[in-house]
């Protein structure tokens, strides 16, 4: 079944991942794009993190069709000092797959303490993010207002 949550829901599971993050120290964001660029500015903007990176993965071909293995199209040009703590945001997590290359390419990176946040995950998954907005069935397909 396709979902289509509002600003106003997508706001209030950021809000619910800000306040469990907001006692942590977190100094970097990772965006995976696309989807993640828009909660890791919201995030940003909510717990004051200045910085902000993108990391470009594909699951999808030109068709629409999935991949069988997911394309680092953009890496991360920044490299972590081991006790920086990232924070990797996206905006479901669907397989897996994305937060397991995401965390892979921030280790290659540099960082050591590395977190997770999406805004939708689906108990499929093969990860589980440190931070979840709302969990969905893994039946539902979830149209963003920013697709």
């Amino acid at each position: 079944m396709k979902i289509y949550p509002t600003v106003e829901e997508i706001e209030e599971c950021l809000e619910k991942v800000c306040e469990e993050i907001y006692f942590r120290k977190t100094l970097s964001l990772v965006a995976i794009s696309r989807g993640g660029l828009v909660p890791a500015r919201y995030i940003a903007k909510r717990l004051g993190i200045r910085r902000i990176y993108s990391l470009g993965i594909e699951f999808y071909d030109d068709d629409d069709s999935k991949m069988k293995i997911p394309y680092v199209y953009q890496r991360l040009t920044n490299t972590f000092k081991p006790e920086d703590r990232v924070l990797i945001v996206d905006d479901i997590a669907d397989s897996g797959e994305t937060f397991k290359i995401a965390i892979k390419e921030v280790r290659d990176a540099g960082a050591e303490k590395i977190e997770t946040c999406t805004i939708h995950y689906k108990p499929q998954s093969a990860y589980k993010p440190t931070y979840i907005g709302k969990v969905v069935s893994d039946k539902d397909w979830i149209v963003f207002p920013w697709e």
